[in-house]
């Protein structure tokens, strides 16, 4: 039972940690945009 919620916790963690990275890297792809406009 434990280890199951471990499973998730660190399932869901991971899931927020790639959206911010995909967040983060469209930002910069923006202000690249941005730039070259």
């Amino acid at each position: 039972d434990k280890v199951y919620m471990m499973r998730s916790e660190w399932k869901r963690d991971m899931l927020f940690e790639g959206r911010q990275e995909v967040n983060s890297l469209m930002r910069l792809e923006k202000k690249d945009v941005n730039m070259k406009l």
